[in-house]
């Protein structure tokens, strides 16, 4: 050993290793640190502890459901609430149509709001100009003795300074008289002599109180003569009645108005 120390001594190689045994346990421990192997008791683990999700309550799922529409309403309130504010109009909240401006926050009431949008604009109740509009042949309805509705042809009549016309037909169907003709409830019978109906001809008719008809919204209940006479309408409006149509803001044409 001390004359290979001294051999490589003379190389310009110092050898610290006492024995040629030293010298290879020596390599061998190098070997193992440089070489990548693993070594368990020295490795060092990072643990990490895995926490499960919490599940939210019923309670945190409605309180979040209540910001996120409060959220919404407030952005739609900016808009002005779609037009309604100060000008009538309403908006609907929960399937039901509300009246004036959109709350800025509010809970989380019923309805899909992608179906019924807190905001969407809903004009404010009132009649078109289409429905203003009568002719001389309108559509009406007329009322029973039950408080059911029947459809009838009306016949508007400026010509007719009389009285306004219902036929037998229509007056029994609605229980105003009887099968010949005479108004029911009994008693003295008033009678009214109508002339024009047909060309040279006069007619007395019974008289029937408390006839109910509506034509475009506007209810009226009136007096009218019992006819047998085939006037090609149900109904022959007078020219009295005509009038109170026109004094509620009614626009009368001659011809067919509307079609129902």
């Amino acid at each position: 050993a001390k004359a290979k120390a001294k051999a490589k001594e003379d190389d310009g190689v110092i050898d610290l290793c006492d024995s040629d045994d030293d010298a290879a346990g020596a390599t061998k421990e190098t070997k193992g640190s440089n070489g990548g192997g693993s070594d368990k008791e020295n490795e060092v683990v990072d643990e990490v502890e895995v926490i499960p999700a919490k599940e939210p309550t019923r309670a945190e799922l409605a309180a979040a459901a209540a910001k996120r529409r409060a959220q919404y309403e407030a952005h739609i309130a900016s808009f002005g609430g779609g037009g309604g504010r100060g000008k009538g109009g309403g908006y609907v909240q929960g399937g039901q149509i509300v009246s004036g401006p959109p709350p800025v926050a509010g809970g989380g009431g019923g309805g899909n709001p992608l179906l019924n949008p807190p905001g969407a604009y809903v004009p404010p109740a009132g009649r078109s100009n289409h429905d203003l509009n009568i002719g001389t042949d309108e559509m009406a309805e007329c009322r029973d003795v039950s408080g059911s509705w029947y459809s009838a042809r009306a016949c508007l009549d400026t010509g007719n300074g009389g009285g306004t016309l219902v036929t037998k037909n229509l007056a029994v169907k609605l229980g105003l008289v009887d099968g010949f003709g005479r108004p029911a409830g009994g008693g003295s019978v008033r009678t009214w002599t109508v002339c024009g109906v047909v060309a040279g001809a006069s007619e007395r008719v019974p008289v029937v109180s408390g006839l109910t008809y509506r034509i475009k919204g506007k209810e009226m209940t009136v007096d009218a003569g019992v006819t047998e006479c085939d006037m090609d309408c149900d109904l022959l409006i007078s020219r009295a009645e005509i009038m109170a149509f026109e004094a509620d803001g009614y626009k009368f044409t001659a011809g067919r108005a509307s079609r129902w």
